[in-house]
């Protein structure tokens, strides 16, 4: 009976302790610390809420400004006027300020990227062509032809890429001349002179001048004809070609002679190399390089 009893106190008394708030037999600096804990938890979970309720609230409004701008873009591209044939010829004899032009170009490459919202109903796809066309040959200096070259071979996109990489300025490059120098040797000579230089990683025969404290084109290595200035493109066609020993080349396109010369190295100065060009005046440049850098 007494265990009975003592059993059923200590289940009374396990009960009791688990219905019990444990903060209310801590210390009261314990229980208030506990306190302050939860409740800086309940804020920081408000602010936390608050916070994200405000961003969403920001990017509304932003996605509506958008919105509403991208509106304001299709209401004004609808409204965009082509020029007519009179006024482009006004605009070329009289001259028109190259910032509206550019303007123009911006705002119908728009147009073109994207035609079904943004284009005004009384033209047609090759009018907004036709007008972008002329205002490319205006504002970078092509002539016709050569504007409908790229335009046949290439994308709106990658015709305007192509203009503006033309616009900057092209590296200075040289041609080692292996027939009388080694290309470590000329780099050496050139360095000691106090032009930074490097090879060009797809050219063997390239360098790519950075710096110099010499005009490079009135260096004695120059004068001795070790080396020509010469643009990298050019190598290339020169590398496709591909010229070996005692081969016959005609060249019809070789002033001022960078290629003729390249041409005449790759052969090591044998076989023969017919050089022609359209220019009477470059040609007579074309007859002084190959003398400079193969005597």
């Amino acid at each position: 009976y007494q265990r009975r009893v003592r059993g059923c106190f200590f289940c009374c008394w396990i009960s009791r302790r688990m219905s019990e708030d444990p903060r209310e037999e801590m210390p009261q600096t314990e229980k208030h610390q506990l306190l302050d804990s939860e409740s800086e938890e309940e804020e920081d979970e408000l602010v936390t809420k608050s916070r994200i309720l405000e961003e969403r609230k920001q990017e509304d409004v932003k996605q509506s400004k958008l919105e509403e701008l991208d509106q304001l873009d299709q209401d004004a591209a609808k409204e965009f006027e082509i020029p007519s044939e009179t006024v482009l010829q006004q605009e070329e004899a009289l001259g028109v300020d190259m910032v509206l032009v550019f303007a123009r170009i911006e705002e119908v490459v728009k147009i073109l990227n994207n035609f079904s919202a943004l284009r005004n109903p009384k033209y047609g796809r090759s009018d907004y062509i036709s007008l972008l066309k002329h205002d490319l040959k205006y504002y970078y200096g092509y002539n016709d032809f050569l504007i409908d070259c790229f335009f046949n071979m290439f994308s709106i996109d990658e015709v305007l890429a192509l203009l503006a990489s033309n616009e900057k300025n092209r590296p200075v490059t040289l041609r080692t001349n292996t027939l009388k120098v080694r290309q470590k040797d000329l780099i050496k000579s050139l360095t000691e002179r106090g032009a930074h230089v490097e090879p060009i990683p797809w050219c063997d025969v390239g360098l790519q001048v950075f710096t110099s404290r010499v005009p490079i084109g009135a260096t004695p290595e120059y004068l001795a004809g070790h080396y020509m200035i010469q643009s990298a493109s050019s190598f290339t066609s020169v590398i496709a070609l591909d010229p070996q020993v005692n081969e016959r080349i005609l060249d019809m396109a070789a002033a001022p002679g960078g290629k003729t010369s390249f041409i005449a190295a790759k052969m090591k100065n044998t076989g023969t190399v017919v050089a022609n060009d359209i220019s009477e005046e470059l040609s007579l440049i074309h007859i002084s390089e190959p003398t400079r850098l193969l005597s």
